[in-house]
Order: C-alpha cells, then sequence, then structure tokens
C-alpha cells in the first residue's frame, strides 16, 4: 500500500510504554545528546521504603518542585496523588514556554495534563518551531490521545525487550530529520 504524502512531517517525539518500564530514564538519556538548545522538564518518583510516594518536577535547569503526592486530603486528585497544580503552572508551563531547538515533556499524562494552563501550553509547543520529545500516557483522556494521534508526531512505545536500543533509534530519527531539508533544520 502506497503512503499518502499528507504534508506533515512527523518531527515530534512521543514515548509511551507501560508504568515503570523506564521513560524517564530514556528520555533523560536522550536529553543529554540532543544537539542544540533544549528546554523542558523531566519528572521523577519520590519513593519511600521502594513506594512510591509522589513525583517531583524538575527543569532542564535545575528548578524542582513537588508535583505530586499521596495524601487522602485535597485535590485535584488524579489516582491516589494529590496533584499540586501550582507546581505546574509556576515550573512545568515556563519551562516548556521558552525558545529552544528541542522542547522535553516528561510526561503528557494525567497528573500533568490537570491544569487547563498546562494543556493551552502543550499545544502552543506542538504547533511551535521547536521539536517536541516527550513521554506521554499509555491511555488517558481526550487530551491525551488527540496529542497522539497528530500527523506531525511519531509515536515509539517503548518495552522490556526494546528499552535498551530506543534511544538510539530514536536518536537516528532526529538525526535523520535534521539532514532532511524540508525537516528540522530549516525550521530554525
Amino acid at each position: 500500500m502506497k503512503e499518502i504524502d499528507t504534508g506533515y512531517k512527523k518531527r515530534h517525539i512521543l514515548i509511551t510504554g507501560s508504568p515503570g518500564v523506564g521513560k524517564t530514564t530514556l528520555i533523560a538519556s536522550i536529553v543529554v545528546r540532543l544537539p542544540g538548545t533544549k528546554t523542558g522538564f523531566i519528572t521523577r518518583e519520590i519513593r519511600k521504603g521502594g513506594v512510591r510516594k509522589g513525583f517531583i518536577i524538575e527543569t532542564l535547569d535545575g528548578e524542582r518542585a513537588s508535583l505530586a503526592q499521596v495524601t487522602p486530603f485535597g485535590s485535584p486528585r488524579v489516582g491516589k496523588y494529590r496533584v499540586i497544580s501550582e507546581s505546574i503552572r509556576r515550573v512545568g508551563v515556563p519551562a516548556i514556554g521558552g525558545r529552544a531547538d528541542f522542547i522535553v515533556i516528561d510526561e503528557i499524562g494525567k497528573i500533568e495534563g490537570t491544569p487547563e494552563g498546562f494543556i493551552r501550553a502543550v499545544h502552543k509547543v506542538l504547533a511551535g518551531p521547536s521539536t517536541v520529545i516527550a513521554t506521554i500516557a499509555g491511555n488517558g483522556n481526550s487530551f491525551i490521545e488527540e496529542i497522539k494521534l497528530r500527523p506531525d508526531v511519531q509515536l515509539f512505545k517503548m518495552t522490556l525487550r526494546n528499552r535498551d536500543s530506543l534511544a538510539e533509534d530514536i536518536l537516528k530519527k532526529i538525526s535523520a530529520s535534521m539532514a532532511d531539508d524540508d525537516g528540522w533544520a530549516n525550521r530554525r
């Protein structure tokens, strides 16, 4: 079957996979190898006694804030976590709003997608000139599904089988896009 040219280049990279498969580790290993300028954030687990108690958000330039915590009180909530929307508005949204060759978002998920400002910011960066590299929930709300269905994204599914080779596959995709006369290099 012949592929139809829709005029869209799959310039954004989305990584999905089961919880705990290593998506954050993967994206962190890709970020340090990217050429050019980059901005964005990584989320990290807070663990106590081997049990996940929450998450922090950390920008690529080192700013940190609590993102979500296990607590019986407070809202908004996603599952057992109380989302700290102020951290997303104060740290996450500005981190992805800067100008850079690459914008890193770990992750586009139910927790990060809670504040409306974050949703608007993600739409804006996907429509802008930067290449977005993000992890994204496997299942989720309409916002998550809409992002995964965009014609300008390429979705990579991370599994235990491919997690050791996926970084190289993604970096090759980025390198090929940069070399393409109609791709990344001409958007700078």
